[in-house]
């Protein structure tokens, strides 16, 4: 987790985990170098030849081919990234009040949750209010990997993944609803970055507006057409206890 973790600028993976085991990391000197490690500066080196790796007795190679989900890639830097996102905007005054990324977007995409009615009371537009979160996260370390933002009502839940792209595909007007960030760095890892047009390790993010117009000024103004939304609690009671009865699994 320590790893994966975007962690306070000064502290290092060893000293967190020290923190939450009550002791120190163990390390192990290695015989050909006198030091526990490499200095962490980058510049060109000439070329080696490794004759010896000294390293514990049974000791663990952790090995992660990242790729199509879901590997600890995902699991591991996605809601610990995400935490960290909502921690910032909120730190920020921004009225952020879930932060999540999605597994099935790669976790590229970061699905945030805003309380509308403040949203309503700072009288702001649409514009403002998502450059200033792209400005945020896309020039922070942790918006590193994220290249979509998804902005959504307090209405849809971000931790399911039917809810956000129900209103990504449904709010989020092409073109119009979305902001684009090009002087900012990007995520070569992600193929149509490294391997599309474009340069590798430049621009390509946005922030998608899944709000819409009303949630600006005078808050959500429908129901959603849907089993939850749309029936009386006796009728949506009386369903799901005869659920079964009716033939369909509990699963269903």
């Amino acid at each position: 987790m320590a790893s994966s973790m975007p962690l306070p600028e000064g502290l290092s993976e060893a000293e967190y985990i020290g923190s939450l085991v009550g002791s120190s990391l163990d390390v192990v000197n290695a015989h050909s170098h006198p030091s526990y490690g490499f200095p962490g500066d980058a510049h060109p080196w000439p070329k080696y030849t490794v004759d010896l790796i000294t390293h514990r007795k049974d000791a663990i190679l952790p090995v992660s081919n990242c790729g199509r989900l879901t590997d600890e890639t995902h699991t591991m830097i996605g809601p610990l990234a995400a935490a960290e996102i909502g921690f910032l905007l909120k730190s920020k005054g921004l009225p952020i009040k879930e932060a999540f990324l999605p597994f099935e977007t790669q976790v590229i995409w970061v699905a945030l949750q805003v309380d509308t009615q403040k949203l309503c009371e700072m009288k702001t537009t649409s514009e403002k209010f998502c450059r200033e979160i792209g400005d945020i996260i896309f020039n922070h370390k942790v918006g590193y990997t994220i290249h979509r933002l998804v902005i959504v009502g307090d209405d849809i839940n971000v931790y399911d993944f039917k809810d956000v792209i129900w209103a990504f595909c449904t709010r989020c007007r092409p073109g119009m609803d979305e902001y684009f960030f090009e002087d900012v760095a990007g995520f070569p890892l992600i193929p149509y970055m490294s391997h599309g047009n474009g340069v590798p390790n430049r621009s390509g993010k946005v922030v998608s507006d899944s709000l819409l117009p009303v949630e600006y000024t005078t808050g959500k103004n429908w129901e959603a057409a849907d089993f939850e939304n749309s029936f009386p609690e006796e009728i949506k009671d009386r369903v799901c206890s005869r659920w079964q009865a009716l033939g369909f699994n509990s699963h269903q």
